[in-house]
């Protein structure tokens, strides 16, 4: 109930404070991700409420937030790798990331998607919002495996946004 909007509130003004600081060329990027962190913490604190008071709602008002940030996410990202071009970024990239989706899109087909679809027992509603999530995630491993590959992993802050973004998929 704590521990995640508190480590929310951190990385939202940790990003915000980066950016002022250090005025990076992909400011709006940046700003994007800080958006998305920001309604994972709205999300957690709805979330938080609902677990105080022993409710556990299917679908929550909380997925609005955490399905909304998952486009954002995608922005700043999709940003960054569009201001990253000139800077000599591998153009067999797209391949490589498109594999990596593909792949993933196969996974979550046959053993997400198909089961969920095929459930009687939930509604038009809780379908849809259960599929949601795995199609947010490839379109985010889309766009983070295109920012991922070819990136300079000297930038300290882009190596904590790449373990960000994979605890987040290991998590989902």
């Amino acid at each position: 109930l704590v521990i995640y909007p508190l480590a929310e509130s951190v990385a939202v003004a940790s990003v915000l404070v980066g950016v002022k600081r250090y005025r990076p060329q992909a400011r709006q990027a940046w700003l994007f991700i800080a958006a998305g962190l920001f309604c994972f913490l709205i999300a957690d604190v709805i979330w938080g409420v609902y677990s105080a008071r022993g409710l556990d709602p299917f679908p929550p008002v909380s997925d609005v937030f955490y399905l909304g940030a998952y486009p954002l996410f995608a922005a700043g990202l999709t940003i960054a790798t569009i201001r990253r071009r000139s800077f000599g970024v591998d153009l067999r990239a797209p391949i490589d990331a498109a594999i990596v989706t593909v792949i993933g899109a196969i996974l979550a087909w046959v053993n997400i998607i198909t089961p969920v679809l095929n459930d009687d027992k939930l509604s038009t509603l809780e379908r849809v919002v259960t599929v949601l999530y795995p199609v947010a995630d490839l379109l985010l491993v889309g766009v983070a495996a295109r920012f991922v590959i070819g990136s300079s992993w000297n930038i300290r802050s882009l190596r904590i946004l790449a373990s960000g973004f994979l605890f987040l998929f290991v998590g989902d």
